[in-house]
């Protein structure tokens, strides 16, 4: 068992995201086969507004084990509303929020997103791709005026060896 942040993971199989597989079914046979932590494709926050019952869809639990979800756009209102949406469809234990500031929203957005939906834990994350030579921020903006037990670990992750 390994813990993120106040997350209890059964044991430290984690499936990966995987965009056009880790659907509902997926995460179901995933958690079948005993996998610890399961993680949901790329939730778009206007698919959850606009009600496309396939971005429902990979939100959806498949069963007990805590779920990941990441979901993504580009404007702080739409996001709250999107990850409003995903509480409704029951508790979030981890939430991936997009911070780099470019096509996303920014540190100090994340925050409030984070602040007012509450997940168990939030993991601030932003997308790199070689070649582009946009100037996308770092955590440092989420992480800023947390208080230091909200932003525990930010140095370090602990996984116990068996």
């Amino acid at each position: 068992m390994f813990k993120i942040g106040h997350v209890e993971i059964s044991n430290r199989v984690v499936a990966a995201p995987m965009a056009g597989v880790s659907d509902r079914a997926y995460r179901h046979m995933a958690q079948l086969f005993g996998c610890g932590l399961i993680f949901s494709e790329m939730i778009s926050d206007m698919g959850l507004i606009y009600g496309q019952a396939k971005t429902r869809q990979l939100a959806e639990r498949s069963g007990d084990e805590p779920l990941a979800l990441q979901i993504f756009g580009s404007q702080l209102e739409p996001m709250v509303k999107g990850a409003q949406i995903l509480e409704e469809l029951g508790e979030v234990d981890v939430l991936f929020v997009p911070v780099g500031g470019v096509f996303t929203i920014d540190g100090a957005q994340a925050q409030d997103l984070v602040k007012q939906i509450g997940p168990k834990v939030a993991i601030p994350m932003h997308f790199r791709v070689g070649g582009l030579s946009m100037s996308i921020q770092n955590a440092d903006g989420f992480l800023k005026d947390l208080p230091e037990e909200e932003s525990e670990g930010k140095e370090k992750t602990e996984c116990p060896s068996s």
